[in-house]
């Protein structure tokens, strides 16, 4: 990725931890004997008061998080009517509270009980909740109230301050319908007027009455108030119902206002709506009969996300301190963490596990093994960060592989391919190439991606290469497009660094042309050309060239662009620039497939794998182009090249045979007097 390139961005899991052996409070006695812990909380410094209703995240530590109950007591124990808002595996409970008492801490009891039936709802605060949206878009309110019930899965749930929403805070920005339901108040009676801003269809009610639509075939979200109406309220609290979807791009999730008096429009602000007060957790406390056990909390503090890939700093707070017991944290990254742990980087998103034992004084360790529901931080408002990625690189690059799960490892190689990270590739391609038989089918794509690595890598390291695709083919699977495009890249690897044209071609056969992108079955063609060029066979390899066609337009003009970077790529070679001539003969190459029979092309392409310290390659070449070589000068030059890479090999027998026949062949040529000068005493028959 490049440097600089910013992306609206996500975010992770990040954690905060309570741990406390502390015995029973005597100030209130236990309220609920199927609770295995109770917690102590506390109205946040800023909150909203005096407030009708409370909001608190809880942690449900050791406990199936597919059910549960929570019931909220007062600190002097009376029982107060709660909802819980949100529960689902890995994540925190969301809870409100009645808190019309006026109390600002509160106890509450969390156990795997069936939860209990809900009658209190809070005439309080802003609910924004979102479901996934799989197909159709409504036309009008029946269709928009159809499609929300029947959505396959509901993506999160939570308050809100005002509907003012350009993030989609419950996953990614795109497909899900939205749906803020809330009360608001208003001093003075009178008519205001609502307006809906909305990337999609959205549908607002105030008091139960359709005030305004964004409908369907709009084509605009309506900033300046385009869909809106009026309704006249008296002074007090209301309703809002406020329905939107949004399929994809930037997102729009709004409701402005003009109360009586007012000319202009203005987004609700938060003070508008009916007050909410904010709690958090500032105590845990187990029951008498499970006194040893541990209870944390975890919340995404950073992150990097970039397409279905995130890295995820995971912050761990301590609450009391620990009093001199040691403790260590296990994550299922093969990672661990003792007691000055503050924040761990999972590599990857998901459910987690991490583990945390607490030595007990003269007693075994406590241990909690918790499954976290990783995620990116929705709400970030920059999906990804350079300063960010330069901390978690240098982290990355310290770390040990050895034990860390395939999945991480494929995630973490397919993440340092698209930002084109060398070192960290090199780490990373050593342990999934010694680990190859513990990864799964369908992860061919990091495999693909260790290969093109180490094949465009400084010194070519053509066996890494080979094996990483030959990996890559294997766990692909018969429908794999990772492994596909690793079978071509492997026929093309043999050709080119190993001169194995039949291999190459018996490759080409097993690909499915018609799964792979354009620019590979274009590739495929070339390397076809390639593999008959070897093999002798020059008007089959001409045919697959032509087929190839050419990229760059044609006429005098692609003649003259073509001879110019030529020239170009003289230059780069005689000033050792072997990556830029490299690269512009490909440019060069690619877009007109027929120079790669052009000698002056070859030629250039044998200097450049000589300078790279690739004789394999350049011998390679020497072969191939043997054939079309048209003239004594640039049979010699040939000969000359052959000699050269066969010496960097150790192939004497090879350069003997070259420089034997240059000669015989080309006794006056230039090429023939320099290799007299080079390798005569080593080559000639008396040196034998």
């Amino acid at each position: 990725m490049p440097r600089g390139l910013t992306f609206r961005r996500a975010g992770l899991a990040a954690g905060l931890a309570v741990v406390t052996w502390a015995a029973p409070s005597a100030a209130q006695s236990w309220a609920d004997a199927s609770a295995p812990y109770r917690l102590r909380i506390e109205k946040s410094a800023g909150a909203s008061w005096p407030a009708a209703a409370g909001f608190v995240r809880v942690w449900p530590c050791g406990l199936n998080a597919a059910q549960g109950r929570a019931r909220v007591f007062t600190a002097g124990g009376r029982a107060v009517r709660s909802q819980l808002l949100w529960i689902k595996p890995g994540d925190p409970w969301k809870i409100l509270f009645d808190t019309s008492g006026g109390e600002t801490t509160y106890v509450i009891y969390l156990d795997e009980q069936p939860p209990l039936a809900v009658s209190w709802r809070p005439e309080a605060g802003l609910i924004w909740e979102t479901r996934e949206l799989k197909s159709g878009t409504p036309d009008d309110w029946a269709q928009a109230v159809r499609l929300w019930d029947t959505a396959p899965g509901i993506l999160g749930r939570g308050p809100v301050a005002h509907v003012f929403n350009g993030i989609h805070l419950h996953g990614p920005t795109l497909n899900f319908a939205g749906r803020f339901t809330g009360y608001f108040q208003v001093k003075d009676p009178g008519e205001y007027a609502f307006a809906v801003v909305s990337t999609d269809p959205a549908f607002l009610r105030i008091d139960g009455r359709f005030v305004a639509t964004r409908p369907l075939r709009a084509n605009n979200p309506g900033r300046h108030g385009q869909f809106s109406g009026t309704v006249t309220l008296p002074a007090g609290r209301h309703q809002l119902d406020y329905l939107h979807f949004h399929r994809e791009g930037p997102l729009a999730a709004e409701v402005a206002w003009k109360p009586p008096g007012k000319n202009g429009w203005e987004v609700m602000p938060p003070e508008a709506f009916v007050p909410l007060a904010d709690f958090h957790t500032v105590a845990f406390e187990p029951s008498p009969a499970q006194p040893r056990r541990l209870y944390f909390e975890w919340e995404a503090r950073d992150s990097n996300l970039v397409d279905d890939l995130a890295l995820v700093d995971v912050q761990f707070r301590l609450l009391p301190p620990l009093s001199g017991r040691p403790c260590r944290w296990r994550f299922d990254d093969g990672t661990e963490g003792a007691n000055s742990l503050r924040a761990h980087l999972f590599p990857r998103t998901g459910y987690r596990q991490v583990r945390l034992e607490v030595s007990g004084r003269g007693q075994p360790p406590a241990v909690l093994t918790q499954l976290i529901d990783v995620e990116p931080r929705w709400a970030q408002r920059d999906q990804w960060r350079d300063p960010l990625w330069a901390e978690q690189r240098n982290e990355l690059l310290a770390r040990d592989f050895s034990a860390v799960p395939p999945d991480d490892l494929a995630a973490l190689v397919r993440l340092a391919a698209y930002l084109d990270e060398p070192p960290l590739l090199d780490r990373l391609g050593a342990v999934c190439l010694r680990r190859q038989s513990e990864f799964r089918a369908g992860q061919a794509e990091a495999f693909f991606d260790l290969g093109r690595h180490y094949q465009s890598a400084a010194g070519h390291r053509s066996a890494l290469a080979e094996r990483a695709f030959r990996a890559a083919v294997g766990l692909g699977g018969a429908e794999s497009s990772a492994a596909e495009r690793a079978r071509l890249r492997l026929a093309g690897l043999l050709i080119d660094d190993a001169d194995q044209p039949d291999q190459c071609l018996a490759l080409l056969r097993e690909v499915h042309a018609e799964s792979l992108p354009a620019d590979d079955r274009r590739r495929a063609q070339l390397f076809e050309g390639d593999a008959r060029l070897a093999k002798g066979e020059v008007e089959a390899a001409r045919d697959c060239y032509r087929a190839a066609g050419d990229m760059a337009p044609g006429g005098v003009g692609a003649a003259v662009r073509a001879a110019a970077r030529l020239e170009s790529v003289r230059h780069f070679l005689a000033a050792g620039a072997w990556d830029e001539a490299d690269e512009l003969l490909r440019q060069v190459e690619w877009e007109s497939p027929l120079e790669r029979m052009s000698m002056e092309a070859g030629l250039a392409r044998i200097r450049i794998c000589l300078g790279r310290k690739e004789p394999a390659q350049a011998l390679a070449w020497c072969h191939r182009l043997q054939p079309v070589a048209a003239n004594d000068t640039q049979r010699a030059d040939l000969l000359y090249a052959r000699i050269e890479a066969a010496e960097a090999l150790g192939q004497r027998a090879e350069a003997r045979a070259a420089y034997a026949q240059l000669l015989k062949d080309h006794p006056y040529s230039e090429a023939s007097a320099r290799a007299k000068d080079r390798w005569g005493p080593q080559l000639s028959q008396a040196g034998k």
